[in-house]
């Protein structure tokens, strides 16, 4: 389980560090923008699941 998490934690720097990279090109498409806000929320709903898993395993 330890190890599907570090992939994920992985994955989720990845994505928020491509959403970044994209945010802060000057010239940004409209493909670019629906790319980086999928990313970003995606990213988010990954770690809130997650965080939600382990209060439910605690209780």
């Amino acid at each position: 389980m330890k190890t599907i998490h570090k992939i994920q934690n992985v994955i989720a720097v990845i994505a928020l560090g491509m959403s970044m990279r994209l945010a802060m090109q000057l010239e940004m498409t409209t493909n670019e923008t629906i790319s980086a806000t999928i990313m970003v929320v995606l990213t988010i709903l990954m770690l809130l699941e997650r965080s939600a898993k382990e209060i439910h395993q605690k209780e």
